[in-house]
């Protein structure tokens, strides 16, 4: 019984890691995808919206782009920034895409028998995706 409660307690950690990393990993890879999404759509529409009745900048518009390609993420937990303002957007430079994401994993630590110290398997993390491409 003794060993099969260790045991347990290490399969418990292991798996809520698992868990843990996959959904980081889930969460960078979309966020890697948005970025993108974004800047493909400043691409085409580099100073005005193409739907100017719902949106007023193309910045607004290439927002709503990038939160919506990321459906399984809370974009209100996204900060994104668009480079260069939509009046520095000329043939030969660039427009570029940042988001920063705070994954929301709860703080797990596991304390150590008798002493102070504790393990933390999970904690939030802040994560960073980025895209830039050219104007042609």
């Amino acid at each position: 019984m003794v060993e099969f409660t260790f045991t347990f307690i290490m399969l418990v950690i292991l798996l809520l890691a698992l868990v843990g990393f996959g959904w980081v990993f889930f969460s960078q890879a979309t966020l890697v995808h948005a970025a993108q999404e974004g800047t493909r759509h400043l691409l085409a529409h580099p100073l005005l919206p193409s739907d100017p009745v719902r949106f007023e900048t193309a910045d607004e518009e290439a927002t709503w782009v990038i939160t919506s390609s990321a459906p399984l993420l809370d974009w209100r937990e996204m900060t994104i920034n668009i480079y260069p303002p939509p009046q520095d957007r000329v043939l030969g430079s660039y427009v570029a895409v940042d988001i920063y994401y705070d994954v929301p994993l709860p703080t797990i630590e596991i304390p150590l028998g008798f002493t102070d110290d504790v393990i933390t398997v999970l904690r939030p993390m802040r994560l960073h995706a980025s895209s830039k491409r050219s104007l042609n």
